[in-house]
């Protein structure tokens, strides 16, 4: 069964204009349970019928970004860690809001130290944009190889399944995006942290 999630997350107000329903709390499969506890079967061909251009216009932008930033390194590099920057001390700043608005004395200091954690990490992100762009690539390096090496451990497990190939493919993939970013980054090179 095609699962829909990706559709459903999408477009919440096209499977409420197919099914009628007024408020949406649960789906599974191909049924969703609306607010009132009816189940309402949904037609997942119809939504994409519906839906195609969107889908397709979805597409077009992500492969013209994609494109941008394999032209522009330095720019989509910079453009993603002012958004990390910002969506961190944005972040920092609801969770401590949070924190005063729901006052609970047990939580109160654990919400407002991460809320306060999440403002210095987004601020010195953004006071050193450059260091912080060193930073992320080391650690998508590290993740990058370790998911790689725990991939390919886990197709060698896998062996008498049928996809296992196909894991150990996308381990191998991603080991070398990881030796990739790791060799792309000066500091990580020569074995400097920052």
């Amino acid at each position: 069964m095609l699962s829909l999630w990706p559709v459903f997350a999408l477009s919440a107000d096209v499977v409420r204009s197919v099914t009628g329903a007024s408020r949406i709390h649960l789906f599974s499969g191909d049924r969703i349970v609306d607010g009132d506890k009816h189940v309402v079967k949904i037609d997942i061909n119809e939504m994409l019928r519906q839906q195609w251009r969107w889908f397709r216009n979805i597409g077009i932008v992500m492969i013209v970004l994609g494109v941008l930033a394999i032209a522009l390194p330095l720019a989509a590099a910079l453009t993603i860690g002012l958004l990390l920057g910002w969506l961190l001390l944005l972040g920092g700043v609801v969770q401590a809001v949070h924190a005063f608005r729901t006052r609970t004395a047990s939580r109160f200091w654990w919400e407002l130290g991460i809320g306060v954690l999440y403002i210095i990490a987004g601020l010195l992100f953004l006071t050193n944009l450059m260091q912080g762009i060193v930073t992320l690539t080391i650690i998508l390096a590290i993740l990058f190889l370790l998911e790689g090496c725990v991939k390919i451990v886990l197709a060698m497990q896998l062996r008498g399944v049928s996809s296992w190939l196909w894991l150990l493919l996308s381990g191998l993939l991603a080991l070398l995006l990881g030796a990739c970013c790791w060799l792309i980054c000066p500091v990580a090179r020569l074995g400097l942290w920052v």
